[in-house]
Formats: structure tokens, C-alpha cells, sequence
């Protein structure tokens, strides 16, 4: 009889560790999606401040397009999945590569990888027309899951120096109470002694340099250049 409580006992205690066990899960989804949503608004923020369209490979791939993209914003739903993707494709899977080399691959790592591989459709999501994204993706945004199109346009209003983050609704609003990106920038400022670029003399450069980066969008990046400087 001990022996059948005993054992009953180490059942039924194990059975209460694995309920909270299970019960953890959305709670780690939500850790992951959050943390997850930070580091594309690092990167952007990273693009925005200090990209640099001359680099080799990140300028040609990542802050030209990010630099259309502040001009003519809708030119990003051109782009199929893999061309938004394949910058922060490769990212990730470099990652994921380190990741099972340092065995700590999880299904963690592996969900925040797969949502910071698909960032930029998240994105572009935000940028389409309610009949351009259907009800799937219409009900996500309604449910806040992923970004709404209100919520990003705010990143496009103005200097475009807030709001970086790029995958849900909830991060941004604690960020900018706090003025983080700001004062990331002034720690740069006093340690590095590098200013944030001016994006408008970067993209006039390039309109008198390379004019091809902009593409058939080259009138609409010429025609709100015009407006910034009137």
C-alpha cells in the first residue's frame, strides 16, 4: 500500500510539473514574438540612422531598397515573397547555422528565426490595401497579432525615426515612452562620434549618382525630395 502511494504520489506530482509545463508555452510564443519584433526594429532602426547605400552586398541589398521603400512606400507590394525575404533570409539562416553549433537550438530559436525571416512580409502586409490582403490576413491585423497598417504609418510619418519595429503592435508604444532609439543614437553619437545620416542628402545623391536605384519610381523619390526642401 506505501508502495502504491508512493508511487501514486510521484504520478500525480508529476502530472501537476507537467500541467504548468504546457500552460508555459503561449507564454514562450509571446517571449519569442516579442523579442523577436525587437530585433527587426533594431535592424531597421540600424537602416534608417546609419545605412550606408555604397557598402558592398548590405548596401546594394538592404539600404537602397530600405531607401525607395521611405520614397515611395508602396513599392515594396511589388516584390515577391523571396525578394522582401532573401536579405533576412540569409541572416537567419546563418543564425540558425550558429545556433546548432553552440547546441542550443531549440523550437524557440527556430519560431524566432522563421518570424524574423519573414519580417518584411509582415511588413508589406502593412502597406497593401484591405482587399490586397484578404480576410486571413485582415483578421490578424484586426486581432493585433501581426502589424496593423494604422499602427506602421506612424513609422512613415514625419522624420521616420520612430516606431521601428515591424511585426506587432505592442513593442513600439513602450519604446518610444521611453525615447530607447533616441538615446541609442546620442550613446553612438558620444562614443563613436557618428551622427545620424541625413536621409534626404543620401537619396538626393543617389538620384543625381545612380538614378537606377529608385527604378520607375525615380519621379516619386524627385517629387517628395522637392517637397522635403520647400
Amino acid at each position: 500500500m506505501a508502495a502504491e502511494m508512493e508511487n501514486g504520489g510521484v504520478h500525480h506530482t508529476g502530472a501537476f510539473v507537467s500541467v504548468p509545463s504546457i500552460l508555459l508555452i503561449p507564454g514562450q510564443i509571446a517571449l519569442v514574438w516579442l523579442i523577436a519584433d525587437f530585433i527587426t526594429g533594431f535592424v531597421h532602426w540600424l537602416e534608417d540612422a546609419y545605412g550606408n547605400p555604397d557598402l558592398p552586398v548590405l548596401g546594394q541589398h538592404m539600404t537602397r531598397p530600405n531607401l525607395l521603400h521611405h520614397y515611395a512606400p508602396r513599392a515594396i507590394v511589388d516584390n515577391s515573397w523571396f525578394r522582401s525575404a532573401r536579405g533576412l533570409l540569409a541572416i537567419c539562416a546563418l543564425l540558425g547555422l550558429l545556433a546548432a553549433a553552440l547546441g542550443v537550438f531549440n523550437w524557440m530559436v527556430a519560431l524566432g528565426l522563421f518570424l524574423s525571416a519573414n519580417a518584411n512580409e509582415v511588413h508589406k502586409w502593412s502597406h497593401r490595401t484591405r482587399r490586397e490582403n484578404g480576410p486571413v490576413v485582415r483578421l490578424l491585423q484586426r486581432l493585433r497579432l501581426v502589424q496593423s497598417p494604422s499602427h506602421h504609418h506612424r513609422h512613415h510619418a514625419h522624420e521616420k525615426n520612430s516606431n521601428y519595429c515591424i511585426l506587432t503592435d505592442f513593442l513600439n508604444p513602450v519604446l518610444e515612452r521611453v525615447q530607447f532609439w533616441s538615446r541609442l543614437e546620442w550613446v553612438v553619437l558620444q562614443v563613436f562620434g557618428v551622427p545620424r545620416r541625413d536621409e534626404d542628402a543620401v537619396a538626393a545623391r543617389l538620384v543625381a549618382e545612380a538614378p537606377e536605384t529608385f527604378g520607375p519610381y525615380l519621379p516619386i523619390v524627385m517629387r517628395r525630395l522637392g517637397r522635403h526642401h520647400e
